[in-house]
C-alpha cells in the first residue's frame, strides 16, 4: 500500500502539475485511495529500451500490478482523478521467482 501511496502521489507532483487531492477510505478487504492531479493527461506505460539512461518509467506498472482496480476520471477543472483499490490481502500467491500472470 506504501508503494501504490508513494507513486501516485509522486506521478502527481512529477507528471501532473502538482497534487490537488488525497483521500484514502477503509473498505471491505480493500483499501480506496483517490489522487487528484492538474493535468487531464493519463498515465502511460512505455518499454524501457535497453541501455535508456533515462530514470524511471517503473511506477505505473507497479500501481496496476499491485492494485485490483485502477480508474481515471476527468475533472471539470481539467486535470484527473486516479482511483485505486488495494487488497489487504495479496491478490494472488508470491511466487519467489517473480512469475506473475498479467491482471485481469
Amino acid at each position: 500500500m506504501l508503494l501504490v501511496t508513494s507513486e501516485l502521489v509522486t506521478n502527481a507532483l512529477r507528471h501532473g502539475g502538482g497534487l490537488v487531492r488525497f483521500t484514502a477510505k477503509l473498505r471491505e478487504g480493500h483499501v480506496e485511495m483517490e489522487v487528484g492531479d492538474r493535468s487531464a493527461i493519463h498515465p502511460t506505460f512505455t518499454p524501457k529500451e535497453p541501455g535508456d539512461p533515462v530514470p524511471g518509467g517503473y511506477g505505473w506498472p507497479l500501481i496496476r500490478r499491485l492494485s485490483a482496480e485502477v480508474t481515471i476520471a476527468g475533472t471539470p477543472t481539467g486535470g484527473k482523478v486516479i482511483r485505486v483499490l488495494i487488497p489487504l490481502a495479496p491478490l494472488m500467491p508470491l511466487d519467489p521467482l517473480g512469475d506473475y500472470p498479467e491482471p485481469a
